[in-house]
């Protein structure tokens, strides 16, 4: 979604940085894994300016938070777009969720992403959790 929004601005440089953070003290094996899993997410995506990066923290909202003022090196960010929290309840119960704690804190706009459901959870809501549409849904497959 980055990327989309980016090129619709064709006048002006507009720089995408996808972050990775992991655990402090992931190690080479945890980069490793964090570059691999940015390289198949831009697998197929032309675009320049876009960067990827790896860094080590265990405090994600804070990290992306201090990114995103820039440094000394490279401006501050203009825009946050971050994906909506795919973590469990009790998780954000206890540590609160990442991209609520992003959003209120920032110092830019933040656009917080639903992230897109499987073809099987999008099938069980459809039929479990809103059966009113099971009936269009099965009907739908058997034509």
């Amino acid at each position: 979604m980055a990327v989309g929004m980016a090129r619709q601005c064709e006048d002006c440089p507009v720089r995408v940085t996808l972050l990775n953070i992991i655990p402090v003290g992931s190690g080479e094996r945890g980069r490793a894994r964090a570059r691999h899993v940015l390289h198949e997410v831009t697998h197929g995506i032309t675009y320049e300016p876009l960067e990827s990066v790896v860094l080590e923290s265990n405090d994600i909202a804070e990290t992306i938070l201090e990114y995103a003022r820039g440094s000394d090196k490279r401006p501050p960010y203009d825009l946050i777009v971050i994906g909506a929290s795919s973590e469990p309840l009790l998780k954000n119960v206890l540590v609160g969720n990442v991209a609520e704690k992003v959003a209120r804190d920032a110092d830019v706009t933040v656009v917080v992403v639903k992230r897109r459901s499987s073809p099987l959870h999008s099938f069980l809501r459809q039929t479990v959790l809103e059966p009113s549409t099971a009936h269009n849904v099965a009907s739908d497959t058997k034509n």
